[in-house]
């Protein structure tokens, strides 16, 4: 299911960069859906979920397989960092509790970097490890320029949202 939902959501993403002339849709090159621009490009983890009673939380394997997947890309000089919009789209929505909340709103980047730097400490969490140290192999710069180009969009439609805003 997840693969089928990202080829439509690539689809419905394409739909609306409409108005951006030459725009590119690829699926699973750099990313789950990467869009192209002769401006930027944006790259989609896409997060398909059947039940809408989990959420995204600090430590959500969703989250840190996404950041390990940025890190490393970054790290072999795959993308341009400063020219690369990284956005997580799910259908879970983020804890109230979670510092995701912030990096949504954009709010406080120095207290988000930190915590995120303190959570990629744990060595306890075998199934984050590798996020961990993708994370903690970025230099500082690399780490704040990431977190500030990072969009999440939570509560991001299902299959029949995604059909609907299609027809539209």
């Amino acid at each position: 299911l997840g693969y089928f939902y990202q080829i439509r959501y690539g689809l419905y993403l394409l739909l609306n960069t409409k108005q951006i002339e030459d725009a590119k849709l690829l699926i699973e090159s750099l990313d789950d859906i990467e869009i192209e621009t002769n401006i930027n490009i944006n790259l989609f983890q896409t997060k398909y979920h059947v039940k809408k009673d989990i959420n995204l939380t600090d430590r959500s394997s969703d989250f840190w397989k996404t950041i390990r997947v940025w890190s490393e890309q970054i790290k072999n000089k795959q993308i341009n960092i400063t020219e690369t919009i990284f956005s997580l789209m799910t259908t879970q929505n983020i804890s109230d509790d979670s510092i995701l909340l912030d990096l949504k709103n954009k709010n406080d980047i120095d207290n988000i970097l930190n915590r995120l730097k303190e959570i990629a400490e744990e060595t306890t969490n075998q199934t984050n490890k590798k996020g961990y140290e993708a994370f903690k192999d970025l230099d500082s710069k690399e780490q704040r320029i990431l977190i500030e180009n990072i969009k999440i969009v939570d509560a991001s439609p299902d299959f029949n949202e995604i059909d609907t805003l299609i027809k539209n």
